[in-house]
């Protein structure tokens, strides 16, 4: 269940604390007026948050003693010590295992944690570490996830999933400094595989959305820089999967895009389409970039409707292609489909005005085709295509002549604010979820 923002805020401000009182608990000097201040302010937090968050606070307090070494363990409800002689999984829950890899199967995080706890000893200090930090990360409290990597990667430095995970978790937060101190670190080391280069050009790709002027074309430099660097080289497992070095790809396209190479842009935008060729996003992109280049764009357009998008925008494109070509039932049926996807006010104008048209030219009535012109013409008052045609409707309902009706075509300025639009969005919230499946979590579960 979503949670308000300003619950979510004190949840992650009595995260980050408790992490901190952890870290000198670690050191040895929790006892100290700066342990004292951190305790008094957690408190001052946690009392604020619902019994749920609460709860989920206590337990990490609790999941964190892994990294001093005075971790519990709870078996029949019995809690023993994490450095207690009993051999590792010589008593467990049946089938934990099972249990906690179908909790990760379903996305159930938090059952992953509980399950956890019932019997950490039968992971090893690293794997625990690590698979806290993946539920800590999904659940949507970073510092806890960072701690967990960190104490991974102590254990295990040369395990990748763990430096991939802390710049992951580290994206969700407003900390650029240790961002890009992390970045540094894979970019330098020349063993660096193609899904810790691809993660660090997300987290840029990131960055770069939030900037502008020269800030921003150095950004996209960068992901263009690291991003094919990391297609370059030979394939781990975080980018064997297609559906993974499209959205590569796509990083690649629009930071090219930015830079102003709009034909590099199409070649990586056709590079993801051959291994992925039904993501609609792609043929979007790279039909306005053809769009830009006077080259033909229709095609993506059409291909991006027969894999299903939910952009209105080419179906837009594509009624005005068949309005074009008189082909009225067709332009209909698209218009119809791109009101139904909650299109801005100019193109619901657009698609109300081919709809009033279409449905004029099938058959239907001139009584209702006005009705239609006179809503898209509220919605757009300015728009001269729209009130040509009005005019035309008009004139053929009392059939005074039979005029052609003015096709809509599409201006640049239209184009291309779909593709920075497009660009916008992807940029914010281009999914790179699995980049870290490096294959440690796979691993852990066969």
């Amino acid at each position: 269940m979503a949670i308000n923002e300003n619950i979510k805020s004190n949840l992650n401000a009595a995260c980050e604390l408790t992490v901190r009182l952890n870290e000198l608990v670690v050191l040895g000097n929790d006892e100290t007026k700066e342990g004292d201040a951190l305790r008094e302010a957690l408190h001052g937090v946690w009392i604020e948050l619902p019994k749920q968050q609460r709860d989920l606070i206590q337990y990490l307090s609790a999941d964190l003693d892994l990294l001093s070494g005075t971790e519990t363990v709870v078996i029949s409800k019995v809690a023993v010590p994490r450095k207690s002689s009993r051999k590792p999984g010589a008593v467990q829950p049946p089938n934990l295992r099972h249990r906690v890899n179908k909790a990760i199967e379903l996305g159930h995080w938090k059952g992953v944690l509980d399950l956890i706890r019932l019997d950490p000893i039968i992971w090893t200090a690293a794997q625990r570490a690590f698979l806290r930090a993946e539920a800590y990360r999904r659940i949507g409290l970073p510092a806890a996830a960072v701690a967990f990597y960190r104490f991974a990667l102590t254990l295990e430095p040369k395990e990748w999933a763990y430096r991939t995970g802390i710049i992951q978790s580290l994206m969700a937060g407003s900390d650029i400094r240790e961002l890009e101190a992390e970045i540094a670190n894979v970019t330098r080391d020349p063993e660096a595989p193609a899904g810790a280069l691809i993660i660090s050009a997300a987290a840029l790709c990131r960055q770069f959305a939030a900037t502008r002027g020269e800030e921003r074309r150095a950004y996209a430099e960068r992901v263009v820089d690291l991003t094919l660097l990391g297609l370059g080289k030979p394939l781990d497992i975080a980018t064997r999967e297609p559906r993974l070095r499209y959205r590569a790809r796509f990083m690649a396209a629009i930071a090219l895009a930015e830079l102003g190479k709009l034909r590099d842009a199409v070649a990586q935008a056709s590079e993801g389409i051959r291994e992925c060729p039904e993501i609609p996003q792609l043929y979007i992109f790279r039909g306005v970039l053809n769009f830009q280049l006077g080259e033909q764009y229709v095609e993506d357009f059409a291909a991006s409707v027969k894999f299903g998008t939910t952009d209105p925008v080419p179906y837009g494109i594509m009624a005005s292609d068949s309005f074009r070509r008189r082909n009225f039932r067709e332009c209909l049926e698209l218009s119809k489909t791109g009101l139904s996807l909650d299109p801005r006010p100019e193109f619901k104008a657009m698609f109300l005005m081919f709809q009033a048209i279409s449905q004029f030219e099938l058959g239907g009535s001139s009584a209702g085709a006005l009705r239609l012109f006179e809503a898209s013409r509220e919605l757009d008052p300015e728009n001269k295509t729209i009130q040509r045609n009005f005019d035309i409707m008009k004139a053929r309902a009392t059939q005074e002549r039979r005029q052609r009706f003015t096709d809509y075509l599409y201006t640049p300025d239209v184009v291309t604010s779909t593709l920075n639009k497009n660009r916008e969005e992807l940029m914010s919230g281009l999914p790179i979820e699995d980049f870290t499946e490096s294959g440690r979590l796979a691993a852990m579960m066969a």
